[in-house]
């Protein structure tokens, strides 16, 4: 089945980020068969060149008031046997054309505001969350895919792309559904989006100078110190609401460093934990382990240590032999490692995935699958969640074919260990939208196929003294789990290596302006 569309653009140009939607859409085999250009309507931001298309249509927008695709612009799009139209534009439209494609006209929203405000409104109340979009128009409105990302109250060009990068992906992720036969049902419409006035668009500015400066003076003197703990109880435990569980934490790995990330392994009788072990000095983390002598845990021992960033080490049964995938991201790939017995050493064995800069793999065995959830650090990597499937732990591994399979800042990136209780799957995943690792949601997956996934939020886990700031890895081994925490930190020697840091770049811009205007 080839999908036939047609675009509605703002100008001569679209953003950056609806290029790419109508790119995916071309990948997909879908034809683009009309452009219809609204000279002097609202322009998309940025400067990306319109798809070539069989058909131009000029139409000269009004004043005021949303744009009127008339009988005329229906009778096109009927001619051509539209299956959708993709709404590119920044402003309003409405008419007959709206309903003249065989499943309407779709259009984003970013946030509860009005749509060539995008984000404002969260901006100007301080809010943390923005919901993206992505909706038919006309008289059977309906969201058809949606996705939620974090605020950044410092930056509104920082959230207006976020935003944007969120709904890339929806019209390919709609346009796949319709190939497959199947039918789009959408959700029910947002609520009535609201203009602010010059006046709130001023507060709003404001804010975002204020938190802008506080954040430069909070994170110049407070650093991030994690540590894990062990806690006598089954994953299971923490999806009751009302679990408190004895944590007994680690003693800290010394100054200027610090463990996150745990996975717990019974392993040859003896007990340990898997770990990221992180050095500021190197500003780098490596994978450790830390055994247990009764109640008392020995120093971290050094694992695997290549000289770039690692954490997350997922550790994996298969064959009688043990396995673990570390994130290694900026080696663009995702590396299996393999326990040797013998010399008592962690082997790189195989690439499961080139390529790819994956965050926090996690992999499963189900319904004759494995399956790799992961996010990527080149797509918001707190936001989308991406699924790869193989017949074998050793691969060949393929993406999911609707990825990203989800897009929600509060429960995509994957944070600890999957788990079966009382015949569910569920998944422990990161919320971010206070704060990096903020705190943790444990989701139950209702499907997982090679064509669907589906999941729905479970149980939610803050962060608890002596580290409230932060919890974003719980996993589980033979009845005992391993969670760690965040506790913002002032730490005398980094505060002062990054004022240092930040008054050379000062003076290093100064000295760069001067030698403009001699020049």
């Amino acid at each position: 089945m080839t999908l036939r569309f047609g675009v509605i653009a703002g100008g001569e140009t679209i953003s950056p980020a609806h290029a790419r939607s109508v790119e995916q859409l071309l990948r997909l085999g879908a034809k683009c068969e009309l452009t219809i250009i609204a000279e002097g309507f609202t322009k998309a931001p940025g400067a990306a060149s319109l798809p070539a298309s069989r058909t131009i249509v000029r139409i000269a927008a009004p004043r005021a008031g949303p744009l009127p695709l008339g009988c005329d612009i229906a009778e096109r799009i009927r001619a051509l046997d539209l299956d959708f139209a993709l709404d590119l534009s920044a402003g309003l439209i409405a008419g007959e054309g709206l309903e003249a494609p065989r499943h309407g006209v779709w259009s984003w929203f970013y946030g509860a505001g009005a749509k060539d405000q995008p984000c404002l409104r969260e901006i100007d109340s301080g809010g943390r969350l923005v919901e993206v979009t992505l909706e038919r128009l006309g008289s059977r409105p309906g969201v058809l895919r949606r996705g939620v990302i974090n605020t950044d109250l410092t930056s509104y060009r920082n959230t207006v792309e976020s935003a944007m990068a969120a709904g890339v992906d929806f019209p390919a992720w709609c346009a796949k559904r319709l190939a497959d036969g199947g039918r789009l049902e959408p959700e029910p419409p947002s609520g009535p989006r609201q203009r602010l006035n010059a006046i709130r668009q001023g507060v709003a500015r404001l804010r975002i100078a204020g938190a802008w400066a506080a954040s430069q003076v909070y994170l110049t003197l407070m650093t991030e110190m994690w540590n894990v703990g062990v806690v006598q109880a089954p994953l299971s435990s923490f999806l009751d609401p009302q679990y408190k569980p004895h944590v007994q934490w680690l003693p800290a790995p010394g100054p200027g460093r610090f463990y996150a990330d745990p996975f717990p392994l019974v392993h040859d009788g003896r007990f340990e934990v898997l770990l990221e072990e992180f050095d500021y000095a190197r500003n780098q983390g490596y994978i450790a382990s830390v055994s247990s002598c009764g109640s008392e845990f020995a120093s971290a021992r050094v694992l695997i240590d290549e000289g770039v960033h690692m954490s997350y080490p997922f550790p994996i049964r298969y064959g009688g032999e043990l396995y673990c995938i570390p994130e290694s991201r900026r080696n663009r790939s995702v590396a299996l490692y393999r326990f040797d017995a013998r010399e008592n050493i962690w082997r790189r064995v195989r690439t499961l995935i080139n390529d790819f800069a994956a965050l926090d793999s996690t992999v499963i065995q189900h319904d004759g699958r494995w399956w790799l959830f992961c996010t990527c650090q080149d797509d918001l990597p707190e936001c989308k969640l991406y699924l790869w499937l193989a017949d074998d732990l050793f691969g060949p591994w393929q993406p999911h074919r609707f990825n990203p399979v989800k897009c929600d800042v509060r429960s995509s990136r994957p944070g600890g260990t999957p788990f079966w209780w009382n015949g569910s799957l569920y998944r422990p995943a990161q919320d971010s939208s206070k704060s990096y690792g903020g705190a943790l949601t444990i989701n139950r997956v209702l499907e997982l196929s090679a064509d669907r996934f589906e999941e729905e939020p479970a149980a939610h886990i803050d962060p608890r003294a002596p580290y409230p700031h932060g919890v974003h890895t719980l996993s589980g081994a033979e009845g005992v789990t391993a969670l760690d925490g965040k506790r913002m930190t002032f730490i005398p020697a980094l505060t002062f290596r990054r004022l240092r840091f930040k008054l050379g770049r000062l003076a290093g811009r100064k000295q760069q302006d001067r030698q403009q205007v001699i020049e």
